[in-house]
């Protein structure tokens, strides 16, 4: 498992797949209904910012989470993309276990923040941020009881990979993850996703 020291500024990726950034988030409270979840982790692409947020019980299930990432995103783009770096802090259910081991075989290499520097793990804690304040705004205008926060996360980032960014050059990260999709044929603007409500663009 080759590491990466890390570097206070990049050039963002050139194609999808090539980084992607991870954080984990929790505990929250109160435990998720249904399926009694209390983390999240979430994955970001770093050129299209396509996105996931999966809820989860333990940390310890962050490798089986970005199998699933990779077999998704591969299905959007193609499966021969590659996986060159992956950024996240050094917590360890990123350095160790099943998420070390697919790493391994991805023959990708970690790129590891410093400790007690969240802001350099940038990408991932302001896409955290981006989807809290989604998933608030869906909770306040569906009346749904704080306990259903996991399919409000759900809904969320739905809306998020199908809502233009600035940053994409206001292109959604769904239409540039998969090349045979156009940003227009899947606005999601004001799109809850079958929790009522509506919002902005990220």
């Amino acid at each position: 498992m080759e590491k990466l020291p890390f570097k206070s500024v990049r050039t963002r990726s050139d194609r999808p797949l090539h980084t992607i950034h991870t954080d984990t988030m929790g505990p929250i409270t109160p435990t998720a209904f249904p399926g009694n979840n209390r983390w999240t982790v979430v994955f970001v692409d770093d050129f299209s910012r396509y996105a996931k947020v999966y809820c989860i019980t333990n940390k310890s299930e962050s490798g089986d989470c970005l199998e699933k990432y990779l077999r998704e995103t591969r299905n959007l783009r193609g499966k021969n993309e590659k996986l060159c770096f992956l950024r996240s802090d050094n917590g360890t259910e990123f350095t160790g276990g099943k998420f070390s081991e697919i790493i391994d075989e991805e023959k990708a290499t970690f790129d590891f923040a410093p400790p007690h520097t969240p802001q350099l793990n940038g990408t991932a804690e302001r896409f955290n941020k981006t989807i809290q304040n989604k998933i608030r705004a869906l909770m306040f205008d569906s009346g749904l009881p704080e306990s259903m926060w996991s399919l409000a996360a759900d809904a969320a980032t739905y809306i998020y990979n199908r809502t233009p960014h600035k940053s994409n050059g206001f292109k959604t990260p769904l239409s540039l993850m998969n090349k045979n999709i156009k940003s227009s044929d899947s606005p999601a603007k004001g799109d809850t996703s079958g929790l009522g409500g509506s919002v902005g663009d990220p």
